[in-house]
């Protein structure tokens, strides 16, 4: 290849070189990170006041044969 470019090969290699750039800061903070000790960090479920863990939160997955209102009707009977 020759010492030009052309406009778009230019463009091309400068967002590669973003994204790689980019990618590698994201890499280095991430080994950097240590999650919290102690307890699990909990959040408020809606109006219920129930308190349930981070990792609990949008984990259904609407598999297993459970119906939505099925599960709410055990969750209002044990909290009540």
């Amino acid at each position: 290849m020759t010492g030009s470019y052309t406009r778009r090969e230019f463009l091309r290699r400068s967002a590669a070189g973003a994204a790689g750039a980019a990618l590698a800061k994201l890499e280095a903070e991430a080994a950097e990170f240590r999650p919290p000790a102690g307890k699990m960090p909990t959040r408020v479920l809606g109006k219920t006041g129930v308190k349930v863990g981070l990792m609990a939160l949008g984990g259904y997955s609407g598999r297993g044969g459970f119906s939505q209102r099925r599960i709410g009707r055990q969750v209002h009977s044990r909290l009540h």
